[in-house]
């Protein structure tokens, strides 16, 4: 009777066991995979934020490289005239 009743507990226990095993395999494919995702999500908000800043310092050195050149070219033009008179 006691080796039915252990045999019994045993089974019991050893399903229970491989459950918690098949749990636990499904919880660590499920986090790697949103780990995944969440570093694929961030890499890409990165490269958006950076493109972004980019094109906006592009921008910002056009425009002084601009006022810039036409800075130089209004002092070559006074130049030119002094050389003139």
């Amino acid at each position: 009777m006691a080796r039915s009743i252990h045999s019994s507990q045993a089974r019991g226990f050893y399903a229970w066991l491989d459950t918690l095993k098949e749990f636990k395999t499904r919880q660590r494919f499920l986090k790697s995979t949103l780990q995944y995702r969440f570093k694929q999500i961030q890499a890409r908000a990165f490269r958006n934020w950076a493109e972004h800043n980019l094109r906006e310092k592009e921008r910002e050195l056009a425009e002084e490289l601009a006022s810039k050149e036409a800075e130089r070219k209004e002092l070559q033009r006074i130049k030119d005239e002094e050389e003139l008179s």
